[in-house]
């Protein structure tokens, strides 16, 4: 199976790198790590990736920030590009970050299977973008991978099935199990005794 972990912002950058981990080596999930550029400069993003020990991207989107306003728009076309060239099973998105709603909005018009990693996070103020963006991934989404129950309750809250619904834990949990070993050696982290 063909998955593409979608990242675009420096948050999701820190939620697949242990998916990226486990999944590298799969024998029937092979994970290609798709880059939205959302986030571009490099402290951003290259530095971020090798921290966490992630790949070169296998493909960058590009768009051009400067033709319009509508980046999400922009993002959505490079990505919808990208799939007809080398269509995916499935695209798991992270979060609530555009570059997040912008491969979710693909996948849902292509008919590609979705899933929704922290689905069911809610703040309960629709002026948020992100809160927007969570709920439209959400309602879109195949498999709803919760972080927490109150997450799941959300979801079935709001008519989601339940069979849709996994409660899977905090990947953030994950990345920190993954790096504590190099935080722990951290100079800061020694000199504030962390």
């Amino acid at each position: 199976m063909k998955l593409h972990l979608i990242a675009g912002a420096r948050p999701n950058f820190m939620k697949i790198a242990p998916l990226w981990a486990r999944l590298v080596n799969h024998r029937a999930i092979r994970p290609y790590f798709i880059h939205m550029a959302q986030h571009r400069c490099d402290a951003m993003s290259s530095a971020i990736w090798q921290e966490l020990r992630l790949p070169t991207p296998d493909h960058v989107l590009c768009w051009d920030k400067g033709q319009d306003n509508d980046p999400v728009r922009q993002m959505m076309q490079s990505y919808e590009k990208r799939c007809a060239v080398d269509r995916p099973d499935a695209v798991l998105v992270v979060g609530d970050v555009n570059a997040s709603f912008a491969a979710a909005m693909i996948a849902a018009r292509m008919k590609i299977s979705l899933v929704h990693l922290e689905a069911g996070l809610r703040c309960f103020d629709p002026t948020v973008p992100e809160e927007r963006n969570r709920v439209a991934i959400d309602a879109m989404s195949d498999l709803l991978l919760t972080p927490s129950t109150d997450a799941g309750e959300n979801l079935l809250a709001e008519g989601i099935e339940g069979e849709k619904i996994k409660h899977v834990g905090n990947i953030m949990a994950d990345t920190l199990a993954m790096m504590k070993g190099r935080i722990d050696q951290e100079e800061t982290a020694r000199k504030l005794d962390l």
